[in-house]
């Protein structure tokens, strides 16, 4: 009896050291795919870089904004709404008319909604960009937008307004030109392909568990072991 006794106590002394060992271990995995998530990068990120502008959002004949600042290398994305619209570059003293080797977007008609494609410019310097829409009689309503105004003087964005009312037509380039005509981007987290980061965190998860619950019936079963082997020996 003594002896069963001491069995008895040996193993289960040494039942600590083994789930610490192996259990542990399952832990780590767990929290390893835990970081693994929380890491993952944004699949939207790679879209952030980009200043937006709407043409014509809720049926207006607006940019919005319709002023703004942008430094040298950045990228301006016009996102167009119902009905046509177009985005034209000019000279301040030449509002509706087409700048020569200016911006051109084309024109880009939109039946409802935001519209499936875009238009993409990169600011090559900080000088005023001047532009406008070239659909009949938007210039002349006021459609237009200023990218860098003049810190001080006339040529303000309202100047150049004014002057458009009195001009008497809108004409545009004859093709697209200045920038980069693209099409909007669904996120990637919406794909039906592929799996989540979360997803595959998920099954690291699983399956530590798995290898866990694994090595506690090795440990139970070494105890059931001992005391049988223990109890046969008193």
């Amino acid at each position: 009896m003594d002896r069963l006794l001491r069995a008895v106590f040996l193993l289960l002394s040494i039942v600590p050291v083994i789930l610490a060992q192996y259990g542990g271990s399952g832990g780590s995995g767990g929290s390893g795919s835990s970081s693994s998530t929380t890491s993952a990068t944004s699949p939207d990120s790679t879209m952030s870089g980009a200043i937006k502008v709407d043409v014509g959002e809720d049926g207006g004949l607006i940019y919005k904004p319709d002023t703004m600042k942008a430094s040298t290398g950045d990228t301006i994305q016009f996102t167009f709404y119902p009905q046509n619209h177009s985005v034209v570059q000019s000279a301040f003293d030449k509002p509706c008319q087409p700048q020569q080797n200016g911006i051109f977007s084309g024109f880009m008609p939109v039946s409802s909604g935001q519209g499936n494609m875009t238009f993409t410019i990169t600011i090559n310097d900080t000088k005023p960009i001047w532009l406008y829409c070239a659909q009949t009689a938007h210039c002349q309503s006021g459609m237009a937008m200023v990218i860098n105004p003049p810190s001080s003087g006339q040529n303000t964005l309202n100047a150049y307004k004014n002057a458009a009312k009195n001009t008497s037509t809108s004409t545009a380039p004859a093709a697209v030109q200045g920038g980069v005509v693209g099409s909007n981007q669904t996120s990637p987290s919406s794909s039906s392909t592929g799996s989540s980061p979360s997803s595959s965190a998920t099954s690291k998860s699983q399956a530590s568990n798995s290898v866990s619950r694994s090595w506690v019936g090795v440990v139970v079963g070494a105890i059931f072991s001992g005391l049988w082997a223990a109890w046969t020996i008193a």
